[in-house]
């Protein structure tokens, strides 16, 4: 004789597993949630480093070129006679250390260019033009007591540790 045979599972079972499979989804929900938000921010302070890097660079060409205007007119220097080697020596020296400077500052633009491509996922030889000005901020009336309860609230890794623990 064959039979066959079906196991019916507990009242409540399959709508206490559907509760889980829910809870389960909220938190990978939360977690997706803060890589999206981590991510974002990361590509965010890597544009702002490249703004600064960028507005570093022309304030260092500026006083290059002051530098330069100093060294020719202490090179100058007819007003005694012959020429202050002491304020040459500093301009010159000042001159050399910008250009230093200079180069440190293309060197760092250039990592952060590549890893701002890396986070948006751009193709390793597209161009990273020079950044736009940014607007000034708008006054802001909270205090930091206030946003750190704010942050506390709206934190998806605490809420995901809380749904995953229900």
């Amino acid at each position: 004789m064959l039979g066959l045979s079906q196991e019916i599972p507990y009242p409540g079972k399959l709508i206490l597993a559907g509760r889980i499979a829910d809870k389960e989804a909220e938190a990978a929900r939360l977690r997706y949630q803060a890589v999206l938000r981590d991510a974002l921010s990361e590509a965010k302070e890597a544009y702002f480093e490249l703004y600064y890097i960028d507005r570093a660079q022309g304030v260092t060409r500026e006083i290059q070129k002051l530098y330069e205007r100093y060294a020719a007119l202490a090179a100058g220097g007819k007003a005694v006679g012959q020429p202050k080697l002491p304020e040459t020596f500093r301009a010159e020296s000042q001159r050399a250390q910008l250009g230093y400077d200079l180069v440190l500052l293309t060197e760092m633009r250039k990592a952060e260019g590549e890893r701002l491509r890396a986070l948006l996922g751009l193709d390793a030889q597209a161009g990273i033009g020079a950044t736009d000005e940014v607007a000034e901020p708008i006054a802001f009336g909270e205090t930091i007591e206030r946003l750190q309860e704010t942050a506390q609230q709206h934190n998806q890794e605490l809420a995901a540790a809380g749904v995953e623990v229900q």
